[in-house]
């Protein structure tokens, strides 16, 4: 009765403090991928949406490395359905939940072990222990309650998977632990039916968390632990294989046994579908589990609290401490010593199951992977803060002060990151829904379906699918996400052509509002062409300040030096680029070089009138180097690209060249593609009526809500009712040329680096085509999972290698679902 009496305030504790934590989120609405949720279950649900209930079956979360189960995918269609706040509730009493079945295995962990050596009578023994294993469960249920990286958990529908996937296995392991013949932490008569319910809670974790599996190797690890580190218990383990009458003999080995089987099972299930996720997990190592660990440790977001500040202070304070106080139990406690060790196994085994996200505290989207080791790091906090309590007798319970210290400082810290950051995501759906009302304006000003927006935060979506770098396609109705991305040279292409104009647009802070992008000056006039003598008179600052650069006037060109590691590079104000006129930016220039740089390129960096810093992802593009053969070659960088069209003009250029050159340069200019002698490969799609379609009505995946065919924008589709797409290819006009290569960057790899001259190996798949033009045909069967695939065409000469440039990206959405 008291036991159950404690139970029930722990499970009122722990929602009171998780609601004090998460306050914030009972007023935030959906996040844009919480929105494609929402609508994509309202219309399964009323039957609308393509598919049907087969694209149910087949969804295994927001993001392409989750793994929902049906129970998860199940709760996470209802929980959208009631609205913002209910669901918001829902989350946290979910979460609740997991803390009390938290508390329940830190109970059966520490409330038999023999953590005192008192001279007293066995009563004073048993409520010592007692007292201290209450301490150590009630921490970590309220550690876990308020933890910063559960702010995920709590506020992202897409985290209900995974949610529901600490609760089952905590209370799995509750009831494995209960019916332990050896642990002896629950009532015998209850043991059968406490193993029974161990192996059902740890299916139904599978059923919700499909990685789940892999948590059996922290039952496997308390085994191991406590058979090597406690002579007690290794002489009960020995028994219990010798003597076949043993109590609980049977059932010890059956459970143990079946849920080893239920384990390997819904493994080999895993590597049947195709989800990999042995591979999965070591993928991961060691850099990313290294990420994850010190996010786990060091739960700040850099973006909203300073890297060096009294947080980071407090948390090294605080783990200092634990060490100290667990010294003394963990050289004088077996039972101790097993208990942190499990405690570490679980946070290792946890971190795993992240698969292969590598995560760091600069960006607190993606923590949800880090639940599990958040259960293990809640527990093994207050065990190694109370270790030294738990080694003295009752007499000394005081030496527990310095531990409820320590725990109390961590839940203060924490509660305070969690409001924060819960305000943080409240505020970005006040923001989100400033741009999806913007987004409605313009196009019912332009009379179109969609908008492209640019600069949009990063923030409005939990999914990494939104980037400032990258244009995306807003929904005119319900402002969902269309496309995450657009091809840069048609969407180039078509504003030259006067299309879209009015409906591509930029996100502006200071407006809060869309506004529409500046294309002016459309020509370059004259055209930009410049010798060495007219860059030298564009250098920022002058030349006679630049170290590394002379002219020479007998070659005419001028000379570049570096004599270190970096690159050597020139910085031009130019006069203002149009960012239409023009196909590449060409560097026509000699480069030697003493060692083989380990970036042999040359890039092109710019700034424009919205910008005022360069960037790697959006603004940059590359071209292989050729280094010492002693000739000049003219270098074609792509302004094919979003980057180039749709920031508005360039005003101040940067070009880099590899480390340690010595570079002669003559020239640079501005030039468009020659139908004679083209620069690009050529690459469309071949199939008529498929052009400037609008992607069909009700289809949802990819967190993209009706992805349109647009021939304008590079995009196009293929699902189960339309199941390949026809593409015309043409290199024949590339010097050089003599047969053409086809492929597809990996699933959902929308950050791309700019272009260079070689052909990635990490394709998703490649197709080597023996003739200059034709027509391919790409079909479902090619892929082996839904997601957003660029494809693209390249030249190769006779010995493979890629001559000319690619040709602009086709991004293809793949839908396996329907």
């Amino acid at each position: 009765m008291r036991e159950k009496f404690i139970c029930i305030a722990i499970a009122v504790l722990s929602f009171l403090t998780t609601l004090f934590a998460f306050l914030p989120a009972l007023g935030s609405h959906f996040l844009l991928d919480e929105q494609f949720i929402a609508a994509w279950s309202k219309a399964l649900l009323s039957g609308t949406a393509a598919g049907g209930w087969g694209s149910f079956f087949a969804w295994s979360g927001p993001d392409a490395q989750d793994a929902f189960g049906p129970i998860a995918s199940l709760a996470c269609i209802i929980q959208s359905q009631m609205g913002a706040g209910l669901a918001r509730l829902l989350s946290m009493l979910i979460h609740a939940g997991c803390s009390v079945a938290l508390y329940l295995v830190a109970r059966k962990l520490t409330s038999t072990g023999n953590f005192t050596v008192d001279e007293g009578g066995e009563a004073t023994k048993f409520a010592s222990r007692e007292s201290i294993s209450i301490m150590i469960s009630v921490f970590a249920a309220l550690i876990f309650a308020v933890h910063p990286l559960s702010a995920e958990l709590v506020n992202f529908l897409g985290a209900t998977g995974i949610e529901l996937s600490v609760l089952f296995f905590a209370l799995a392991f509750n009831c494995y632990l209960s019916a332990h013949p050896i642990l002896k932490a629950g009532p015998e008569n209850r043991a059968k039916l406490n193993s029974i319910l161990s192996v059902v809670f740890f299916f139904l974790a599978y059923l919700a968390y499909a990685k789940s599996w892999y948590l059996i190797k922290i039952v496997a690890m308390f085994e191991l632990l406590n058979f090597a580190l406690d002579p007690e218990a290794r002489a009960q383990y020995m028994n219990l294989w010798k003597d076949a009458s043993a109590v609980g003999r049977k059932r010890f080995f059956a459970t143990l046994g079946t849920l080893m089987a239920v384990s390997i099972a819904c493994m080999s299930v895993e590597i049947f579908r195709g989800n990999g996720p042995i591979g999965s997990i070591l993928a991961m190592m060691p850099n990313g589990l290294r990420n994850m660990l010190l996010t786990l440790m060091f739960p700040v977001n850099r973006a909203l609290w300073r890297k060096y500040s009294i947080e980071y202070i407090s948390l090294y304070v605080v783990f200092t401490l634990a060490i100290a106080l667990s010294s003394y139990g963990l050289w004088k406690q077996p039972k101790y010593r097993v208990a942190v060790l499990t405690a570490f196994a679980w946070v290792f085994f946890g971190l795993l199951i992240g698969g292969n996200q590598s995560t760091v505290a600069d960006d607190f989207y993606g923590h949800r992977y880090l639940a599990h080791a958040q259960s293990g790091m809640s527990l093994l906090i207050p065990l190694l803060c109370f270790g030294l309590a738990s080694a003295l007798n009752q007499k000394r319970l005081w030496a527990a002060a310095p531990a409820v210290l320590v725990c109390l400082t961590f839940m203060i810290a924490s509660c305070r990151h969690s409001f924060v950051q819960s305000q943080h995501y409240k505020s970005a759906s006040k923001l989100l829904e400033k741009i999806q009302n913007s987004a409605k304006i313009v196009c019912a000003k332009e009379n179109t379906s969609f908008c492209i927006a640019k600069d949009l935060p990063r923030k409005i979506a939990f999914v990494p699918i939104i980037s400032p770098f990258r244009p995306v396609i807003l929904n005119a109705g319900n402002g969902l996400l269309r496309a995450p991305t657009v091809s840069g040279g048609p969407l180039k292409d078509a504003l030259s052509a006067g299309k879209m104009l009015g409906s591509t647009t930029r996100w502006d802070d200071t407006c809060n509002s869309l506004l529409t992008i500046v294309v002016e000056p459309k020509k370059n006039e004259p055209a930009f062409e410049q010798n060495a003598e007219q860059i030298a008179a564009s250098f920022n600052p002058p030349m006679q300040y630049w170290k590394t650069v002379s002219m020479d006037k007998q070659e005419k060109c001028l000379k570049i030096a570096s004599n270190s590691e970096h690159e050597p590079g020139i910085t031009l104000f130019s006069r203002v680029l149009s960012p239409l006129d023009g196909d590449v930016f060409y560097v026509d220039a000699r480069i030697n070089t003493p060692v083989q740089p380990s970036n042999p390129n040359v890039e092109l960096h710019w700034m424009t009138l919205h910008t005022n810093q360069y960037e790697k992802e959006d603004r940059r593009a590359i071209a292989l180097a050729k280094v010492n053969d002693k000739e000049y070659h003219r270098y074609n960088l792509s302004l094919r690209s979003t980057g180039w069209a749709i920031n508005g003009p360039a005003t101040q250029i940067t070009i880099g060249f590899p480390s340690s050159s010595t570079v002669e340069l003559k020239g640079i200019g501005i030039v468009k593609d020659d139908k004679e002698e083209r620069l690009f490969a050529k690459l469309k799609c071949a199939d008529p009526g498929r052009s400037n379609s609008d992607g069909g009505q009700g289809r949802f995946a990819s967190l993209c809500f009706n992805y349109p065919d647009d021939a304008d924008l590079g995009l196009f589709h293929i699902d189960k009712t339309q199941r390949e797409i026809n593409l015309s290819y043409d290199v024949s006009a590339i010097t050089g040329g003599a047969k053409a290569v086809l492929f597809s960057t990996q699933r959902d790899q929308l950050k791309l680096l700019a272009d260079c001259s070689e052909i990635p190996t990490d394709s998703a798949f490649r197709l080597d085509l023996n003739e200059k033009t034709g027509t391919v045909k790409i079909d479902l069967e090619r892929f082996e999972k839904t997601g957003i695939y660029g494809i693209r065409i390249a030249a190769v000469n006779s010995s493979g290698n890629p001559v000319g440039n690619f040709s602009d990206r086709i991004w293809l959405q793949v839908d396996k679902s329907q």
